[in-house]
């Protein structure tokens, strides 16, 4: 699908030699308070009063439907220094966590030229790199009920937004049984009000 770009931009698109870059911006949502700027860039680019830090990140390609609807994309970044496998490792692996892409020219950051917002399906990981697969939320593939509901399990990922453990809560920190009062589960954890699992559910069908 034709996009109709702003004047600045679309003269940036026809100039054969330019000085200034086009610029990829990936704003990363590790939570909903915690994101991620980054840029493709050798320094660091204000855009809409945030800070993008430099980083070797980038997507294979980028492709459109007849629709105008983006398929899966893989975005690549570097994990030589394992910044970011920091952040799968705390954080569940990023998984389904928002992430919202934006190009724009160095000449006009005032204006963008495209601008999606998807979520993290799938994450592979080597000691250089981190592969994101993103896509938009697929609503035709969800199956429902979206979640199951257990009596002593709890379905959240252990230290993930929904569960909240801290260090300083005491426990162990490197895994979680799931259980309300097991050995190493919630009760273990002083996390028993983020509980995600159901002890009121019946035993049995009335």
């Amino acid at each position: 699908m034709a996009r109709d770009l702003h004047a600045d931009l679309n003269t940036a698109k026809n100039t054969l030699h330019e000085d200034q870059p086009w610029l990829v911006l990936f704003d990363v949502f590790v939570t909903d308070l915690e994101v991620l700027h980054l840029v493709d860039n050798e320094t660091a680019i204000t855009f809409g009063g945030n800070s993008y830090k430099p980083f070797p990140v980038g997507f294979e390609q980028l492709e459109e439907s007849s629709s105008g609807d983006l398929p899966y994309l893989n975005v690549v970044a570097a994990n030589v220094d394992r910044t970011i496998s920091g952040y799968l490792e705390s954080h569940g692996g990023l998984l389904d966590r928002k992430v919202v892409m934006r190009i724009v020219h160095q000449s006009n950051l005032a204006v963008t030229a495209i601008e999606s917002t998807l979520r993290i399906r799938q994450v592979s990981v080597t000691e250089e790199a981190v592969n994101f697969r993103l896509s938009h939320h697929p609503f035709f593939e969800i199956e429902l009920p979206h979640q199951k509901y257990y009596r002593h399990r709890c379905r959240w990922a252990f230290k993930g937004t929904e569960c909240g453990w801290q260090s300083s809560q005491g426990g162990n920190a490197s895994a979680c049984d799931k259980s309300l009062n097991g050995g190493n589960g919630c009760n273990a954890h002083s996390n028993t009000e983020r509980f995600g699992g159901f002890p009121g559910i019946p035993r049995r069908r009335i």
